[in-house]
Formats: C-alpha cells, structure tokens, sequence
C-alpha cells in the first residue's frame, strides 16, 4: 500500500520567518508516522483496563487530561473516549492491539491515522500564538503539562495536547490542513517562527 502523502506536502517551507528571524519565540513542525485511534468504549471501565494491559497506558480519571509515557499517549475526548496516538511502526499495532482486548459490543475502534494533520508548536511564545486562535485559558495554572482540550482554533475543530509547558501538538481533519497551517503561520509572525523540514 502505498503511504499517503500529508496535507501540507508542498507547503511547508523550512527556515525562519516573521519579525524576529534571530532568535524566534516558536518553532513549528508537521508531525508524520503516527498511529491515531479513537476508541469510544460502551462498557464502563473497558477501555481503560484495555490501555493498560495492551498498551501500558494508565488512563488518569480527570477529564481533559493525556495519559501515557513517551511516545504512546491517549488523549481525552470525552467520557470512555480517547484518541491513542503511538509510533506508526509499533508492532503490534496500537488498533491490533486493543482490537485484541476489545470486543464491538465493549467499544468501538476507529483508525484515524491518515485522517488528521498533527502540528508541533513549541518556544516561548506558543501560548501567546495559541491564544489568538482560541478561547481556552491557556494560562499554565489552567492549561498545564498533560492537559488536552478539543476546541475551535483558528476557526477548525482542534484538539490541543500541552506535551509540556512550552510545547504543544495540535490535531486538526486533515481536510483543514493547510487552512490551518496558513492560520496558525500568519500567527507567528509578531514573534518569529522557525519551521522545521
């Protein structure tokens, strides 16, 4: 099969742009071989045992919260539902694997790989950029490290992901893509944006 090609193949652009080139308050990246599932469970409590026993995920009780360590994370989208996000090589998969532990009548699972588009903006100034597009508090104290929320950003559906307190990822339908891409850009300019290949 043959791998499908990103949203913004063709538009992205590495090097430093805006107002600041020298020493620019954000970077921004495309993220690329992710494994994304959504798992939306119809038992209570089944999703959950699943994450940990398959994939080693403790999923935390509160809501709007990523739950994981490195590079296997599942992030909260709503009671009994998460989006899995894992290395696209993982072996076995993360769907194969909770497909294993689940049946259709404890959850339903949704491969979701090629049907977003995954940023990564991180630096001093990601918060300020975010909250241009948003109404979320993005205050640390309200929003921080490991906190996930879906919202409209830059007037697309979004889940933000706080990977840290000064770096997020940002997931959009990749049919928004690179509306998106030009959006959260035109946002980076006041401060400097260094894009990465």
């Amino acid at each position: 099969m043959a791998d499908a090609r990103s949203a913004l193949h063709g538009i992205i652009r590495p090097g430093a742009f805006g107002r600041d080139t020298a020493d620019p308050g954000v970077t921004l990246a495309e993220r690329r071989d992710l494994a994304l599932v959504q798992v939306a469970g119809f038992a209570p409590g089944a999703v959950g045992a699943a994450l940990r026993d398959k994939l080693g995920i403790a999923v935390d009780a509160q809501s709007n919260r990523a739950s994981g360590q490195g590079d296997v994370q599942a992030l909260w989208l709503g009671p009994e539902r998460w989006l899995v996000v894992a290395p696209a090589a993982r072996r076995p998969s993360a769907a194969d694997a909770l497909a294993q532990a689940l049946t259709s009548a404890q959850a339903a699972i949704i491969d979701l790989d090629h049907a977003r588009t995954v940023l990564r903006l991180a630096g001093r100034n990601a918060r300020d950029v975010l909250a241009k597009g948003c109404l979320l508090d993005l205050h640390p104290a309200a929003f921080p490290a490991g906190a996930c929320a879906q919202t409209a950003l830059f007037h697309a559906n979004a889940l933000v992901h706080a990977v840290d307190a000064l770096t997020f990822d940002l997931y959009v339908a990749r049919s928004y893509g690179q509306a998106f891409w030009e959006s959260l850009t035109d946002a980076t300019g006041e401060f400097g944006c260094r894009v990465a290949g």
